[in-house]
């Protein structure tokens, strides 16, 4: 819990007084369901460590600390889906978990600079995962459809930086299909295989490189809200169209087979 003011009268030595540090999270309502704050200090030390809910976006959340350098991180969204180590040092990590999708997380990070009596922190949250929507056409009766979605880029650092760590996720039986993958540091690598299957046999295996089509076509990976995909893939013309809005496509990408 955010710690609990000890106020300072007016005879005694203001420096030594407590300052306040204020973390506001109202910009993550509608995007969370919680959120975890970490407060780090001037000698690099957890000093404080909270998970709030969403109910309490609204308010500040107050933190009594003294002048110097602070590290104020915040994750909204981490469940099982998120494998954390270290998490309570500056050189914590997070992985996505390897059977499950990944989490859909916010992030914020920033180092504040305490002079004055208190300082605010708004947490302006960053997007950190892709959300990739597939729909298969052409499938012939009694066929089957199912994709993997592979990705060098599997963590991050607790500062937000993405960290490589090979991961998948996988969907399949009934259209659309929806998989999500943690915000990558590149596009080179991140790979699409699709597969069909008739009565137990598989009738198709294919891969095609999503990544390459995606930066063809100038795809922002640096966007703070970094926009989902959604895929059309044709398996009786053997080719796909993908987009980041639903009606927002880019031009056909054929599958080699």
């Amino acid at each position: 819990m955010p710690l609990v003011f000890s106020g300072c009268n007016i005879w005694e030595d203001r420096e030594a007084c407590p300052k306040i540090l204020a973390v506001d999270c109202s910009l993550l309502e509608g995007k969370a369901l919680y959120a975890d704050i970490w407060i780090f200090g001037p000698q690099e030390g957890l000093l404080c460590r909270t998970r709030i809910t969403e109910h309490e976006f609204y308010k500040k959340q107050i933190f009594e600390v003294q002048r110097g350098n602070y590290q104020c991180y915040v994750w909204a969204n981490l469940g099982d889906g998120t494998i954390m180590t270290d998490i309570n040092t500056l050189s914590g990590k997070l992985f996505k978990a390897a059977s499950k999708d990944a989490d859909p997380l916010f992030e914020y990070s920033r180092s504040v600079e305490l002079t004055k009596d208190s300082a605010l922190v708004r947490v302006l949250p960053r997007k950190m995962f892709i959300d990739v929507y597939i729909t298969f056409t052409g499938l012939k009766s009694g066929e089957t459809a199912e994709v993997e979605l592979l990705s060098p880029w599997g963590g991050f650092s607790l500062g937000g930086e993405p960290l490589q760590q090979q991961s998948s996720s996988k969907a399949g039986d009934k259209t659309p299909l929806h998989l999500r993958m943690t915000r990558p540091g590149a596009l080179e690598g991140v790979k699409l295989e699709v597969s069909c299957f008739r009565d137990g046999e598989q009738t198709l295996s294919s891969d095609f490189e999503l990544g390459q089509y995606l930066a063809q076509n100038n795809y922002d990976l640096v966007s703070d809200m970094i926009k989902d995909i959604y895929i059309t893939i044709d398996l009786a013309k053997l080719k796909a169209v993908i987009g980041t809005q639903p009606f927002e496509n880019v031009p056909p990408v054929t599958i080699n087979y």
